[in-house]
């Protein structure tokens, strides 16, 4: 009986392993932007970010399958965070979807300012490289109408305003508001301390996303475009579908992309986007901060994690 049950356990392994081995991934480019902006990370209890990782499991997928992500074993930032704490990253800056810039339409803006919140610096086993994240929120201003979604992980939320003054950026939605200040060294750059970029270049310059289901291409149904990214779209709907929920988002960094030194501070942030945000009650702590600004292709992956 022995012998029985370690020749079927054997079987079972080799169909396993035979499966992922044919497993086909697809990585697709829908678009091309150019993003001018700033980013940074805060620190964050790690305790809340774990909770948002099942939850977001459980919402997504049954107990037994479905992508799943992890904090990784040793803490990101080690001469600054302890080992209680990890990080959520903020991107706010003015977006290009190169694709889209022959659309002329009333009440259609395909390019403006955005808000981007992720959990970052993830991984896909609990002893992985932190090459993933997990998008919260990507905010736009409503009056900027029916826009076309190429961030295609994130789950868009339109709010009242984003506006981006000389040193700082307003977000608001409603009666929240948000207020970061800043001081960018771009015109002559300086460049980011070795710390601030090496952790910046793993995340910002390659990076798998998760964020939504499925993407949202329905802006191709509603204003039919000739390009790159509507008629990837109608050619990858059904396998993505059939993928859905183990996609992400690819963005590879051009080599034009330049990245300079940018101290930031939030002034001041309500109580709905600090939850929104993870940050809890106390204390902002900004790990590292930086501009940076060049083109990005984004992409589509599926199955994202085998």
């Amino acid at each position: 009986m022995k012998s029985t049950t370690s020749f079927l356990f054997a079987f079972l392994n080799v169909l396993l392993l035979s499966s992922l081995a044919d497993a086909t991934v697809t990585e697709n480019i829908t678009t091309n932007c150019f993003w001018d902006g700033v980013g940074a990370y805060i620190a964050v209890d790690r305790q809340v970010i774990q909770k948002k990782l099942n939850d977001w499991h459980d919402s997504i997928s049954s107990a037994c399958d479905g992508p799943r992500l992890y904090l990784p074993t040793s803490p990101v930032f080690p001469k600054i965070l302890n080992r209680n704490q990890h990080v959520v990253y903020i991107g706010t800056g003015y977006m290009t979807f190169h694709d889209f810039q022959d659309l002329v339409e009333e009440c259609i803006s395909v390019n403006g300012m955005e808000f981007i919140v992720t959990i970052p610096l993830l991984t896909d086993h609990p002893d992985g490289i932190p090459f993933y994240s997990l998008a919260l929120k990507h905010f736009y201003e409503r009056g900027r109408g029916d826009i076309p979604k190429p961030n295609i992980a994130m789950p868009y939320e339109p709010v009242d305003e984003i506006t981006r003054k000389e040193n700082g950026v307003v977000l608001r939605k409603g009666s929240e508001k948000l207020q970061l200040s800043y001081v960018r060294y771009t015109d002559p750059c300086k460049i980011p301390n070795p710390l601030v970029r090496h952790e910046f270049d793993e995340y910002i310059d390659q990076g798998l996303q998760f964020g939504v289901k499925e993407p949202d291409f329905s802006f191709c149904d509603r204003h039919p475009v000739d390009n790159r990214y509507c008629m990837t779209a109608k050619s990858i709907r059904c396998e993505v579908h059939r993928s859905s929920p183990n996609i992400c988002q690819t963005s590879w960094k051009e080599t034009n992309k330049v990245s300079c030194e940018t101290p930031l501070q939030m002034v001041g942030v309500t109580q709905g986007f600090r939850d929104m945000m993870l940050l809890g009650d106390g204390e902002i702590k900004i790990v590292a901060s930086q501009s940076y600004f060049g083109n990005t292709s984004v992409g589509l992956k599926y199955p994202c994690i085998i």
